[in-house]
């Protein structure tokens, strides 16, 4: 049927639908004008699960997590054609067919086509105008689509109705040329006076992508979905899908770890229109991340296959992403005593590159001063389990320099690294926890992982307080030895050197307070040389006599200090340690050897030097020892500049022993639990120089290994 231009008079003539060389009924004020009255939610669109993704990497040791909700298209908000329409005001014009029906059983003929009505007020009108049919058994019906001009849409027009109108359509691979495409049919009608109601269906599938849960500092550089068909044909519904590609979103989102869970990734105009679809086993989401915190890209892929893109709907993928690395405490750390303890802990970092730094820090839930080092970098006398403090200068000078790290400590990478806590004692009367927190430097701190044990305080009894947990150490009394160790100058040197050298060792001896078994001298290369050799003997043997030392029932802790004074250096190693360190501060060469043990085929050492007696001495096992490490030391840094030799070794000054080994009848004020049984050495001597007493009060062999408890006075 031709179009006619609207007269300015009423022309009425007889007549129905007919073929283009006849005229149509035309009157004045039945022109036919169009009504959007809203657009069609998809029947149950908000009814569909939740889903979750996973993104991987290579790289990453863990998942990132990506929420996935389904949400009918005409929520959305309207900025631009290539978001989903979300009402009557965002459609300014449509395409417009209409079929004429000229009985009920006729066959449809084509009316107009591909008119593109555009709205004038509220309603939209074609540029051509057309009318109603004038008899009442004739009747139109109507197929309109808004975004025929889109890129990529090919409309078929029908002869033979509107069910076989079809659209061919291939996706622009950018997203903001992406067109919501929304169609309209109409039942049959006849309604002068009436705008043509245009209920608009969706008949594509949003997806969008928004934050999730959590994200990292960075930049989410790119988006991308492949494996999507782009290709396809609707008649009433889609079928024939093909052409398997991507799509790229270049976001270029900076991200800073404040971000809230649903803030969009992408301005909405960048929201993927796509033809609705089962997605293939090749469908993919990758999505590129720059990390701040690592300095890497990371790309991150999550399977799609089996996701459905349902039409008229908006698939939202919640985008969250965890940190690239992994950190984690292996081993759980066990209840430490209430006196100075070491203990150790093991932190495995993967995923952080080698130039980036984590950090760890210790903390004590009563401000107590907790510190932290790696274990490969403690001082070799902490490996021997002393508890150094602070460094302290020729045993006088107390530094501010820490020989037990600090509440910090810090490496790069990835890796296993052993720790080494060390516990200031916890003489309270409340547990004290200790909270190890480790993350790596610019991340954010709820990414920190942490550890926590205790350290229990004393079983107060009154003003002594006992340890409380058991370690099942075991070891001689002690104080009855046969051993002598002979330590020579390495150096044949003239007489001036060796009195200076003989002033170092002295000094030590002072320090050390050896004097009870340590004797020195010199003695000539032959007897017409003017060089001489140096000899320190360490003689355990004169520490087996305490004589009236450490002899009180009652006062273990009087008891202990006596020992010490008497030799406890020498029980503990320390004096030896201090003197076989002894090295020249010029080259840092050692400055003296063990002496030649005879038999040795090249002995240098004449007779006049005492010999060496290997004897029984107890080293680590032994009760003093044992006692004396549960109290803090320092680090000794000795130097004499006109001997020209220095060395480090632990030192504990007489104040700072607070632990120490009961006397005898202080054990019956040991509270009773399994920590208190079995026989423990007391600290009360006994005058034969060869027995002490034990707990219960009886005496036995200084050289049995009996259980050890310490205690402490407030």
């Amino acid at each position: 049927m031709k179009p006619y231009q609207a007269l300015p008079v009423i022309l009425i003539i007889a007549g129905a639908c007919s073929d283009a060389s006849e005229p149509i009924i035309r009157v004045k004020g039945k022109d036919i004008e169009f009504g959007v009255t809203e657009l069609s939610a998809v029947s149950r669109a908000c009814s569909f699960e939740p889903d979750t993704l996973t993104l991987h990497s290579n790289s990453d040791t863990c998942s990132v997590s990506v929420g996935v909700t389904v949400t009918d298209m005409s929520t959305e908000r309207l900025l631009s054609r290539a978001i989903p329409v979300t009402g009557t005001d965002a459609i300014t014009a449509f395409s417009v067919y209409s079929f004429c029906y000229s009985s009920a059983t006729a066959v449809p003929k084509p009316f107009f086509a591909a008119e593109k009505a555009v709205r004038q007020g509220d309603t939209w009108i074609t540029p051509t105008t057309y009318y109603w049919p004038d008899t009442p058994d004739t009747t139109l019906d109507f197929w309109a689509m808004a975004g025929t001009d889109a890129p990529g849409v090919t409309v078929t027009a029908s002869q033979t109705g509107i069910g076989a109108m079809s659209i061919d359509y291939t996706v622009p691979q950018q997203a903001a040329q992406q067109a919501d495409l929304i169609i309209a049919t109409t039942e049959r009608m006849n309604t002068p006076g009436v705008s043509v109601p245009l209920r608009f269906r969706h008949i594509c599938s949003a997806v969008k992508f928004v934050i999730g849960n959590e994200i990292q500092p960075g930049t989410i550089k790119e988006i991308t979905v492949s494996g999507i068909m782009s290709r396809g044909r609707y008649t009433t519904q889609w079928n024939d899908l093909s052409g398997e590609s991507s799509f790229t979103i270049s976001a270029n989102k900076a991200t800073t770890d404040n971000e809230k869970d649903g803030d969009p990734i992408v301005p909405d105009y960048n929201t993927l229109m796509m033809i609705p679809q089962q997605l293939s086993d090749n469908a993919m989401l990758t999505v590129v991340f720059h990390d701040n915190v690592t300095g890497t890209d990371r790309n991150l892929t999550a399977s799609l296959a089996g996701n459905t893109w349902r039409q008229g709907t908006v698939t939202t993928y919640r985008i969250g992403i965890t940190p690239e690395y992994k950190l984690e405490f292996t081993g759980p750390v066990a209840t430490q005593d209430a006196h100075y303890v070491i203990c150790n802990s093991t932190i495995h970092v993967d995923g952080l590159p080698a130039d980036k730094t984590w950090r760890l820090t210790a903390e004590a839930s009563d401000g107590a001063d907790v510190s932290v080092q790696l274990t490969a970098d403690v001082n070799e006398f902490v490996k021997q389990g002393f508890w150094t403090d602070k460094e302290i200068i020729n045993s006088q000078t107390v530094t501010s320099i820490s020989a037990r790290g600090t509440a910090t400590v810090s490496g790069n990478g990835s890796g296993v690294f052993p720790l080494t806590v060390f516990l200031p004692e916890n003489i309270s009367d409340a547990d004290r926890t200790i909270t190890l927190t480790l993350n790596v430097n610019g991340a954010p701190s709820r990414y920190a992982v942490t550890q926590q044990f205790k350290q229990v305080p004393p079983l107060w009894n009154g003003d002594t307080g006992w340890e409380q947990i058991d370690d099942n150490i075991t070891g001689a009394y002690g104080f009855m030895y046969t051993a002598r160790h002979v330590y020579v100058y390495n150096y044949w040197s003239l007489n001036y050197i060796i009195n200076d050298v003989e002033k170092s060792v002295k000094q030590l001896i002072e320090q050390y307070n050896a004097s009870n078994y340590v004797e020195y001298g010199r003695y000539k290369r032959n007897a017409i040389s003017a060089y001489y050799r140096f000899y320190v003997a360490i003689d355990y043997s004169k520490l087996s006599n305490l004589n009236d030392k450490a002899s009180s029932p009652v006062a273990g802790l009087d008891n202990t200090k006596q020992m010490f004074s008497f030799g406890g250096s020498a029980v503990s190693n320390t004096f030896r340690d201090a003197l076989f360190q002894l090295k020249k501060i010029q080259d840092g060469s050692k400055a003296f050897r063990e002496r030649e043990k005879p038999g040795t085929t090249q002995n240098q050492d004449p007779e006049d030097v005492p010999a060496w007696i290997e004897g029984t001495e107890i080293k680590e096992s032994q009760a003093l020892t044992y006692v004396l490490k549960k109290n803090r030391y320092y680090l000794n840094r000795y130097k004499d500049t006109q001997s020209g030799l220095e060395t480090t070794a632990p030192i504990i000054k007489e104040e700072n022993i607070k632990w120490y080994l009961p006397a005898y009848r202080q054990f019956d004020g040991m509270p009773a639990g399994s920590f208190a049984t079995g026989e423990f050495w007391s600290s009360t001597a006994y005058s034969d120089a060869t027995q002490a007493y034990t707990g219960n009060g009886t005496l036995s062999e200084r050289t049995a290994k009996l259980k050890i408890r310490v205690a402490r006075n407030r």
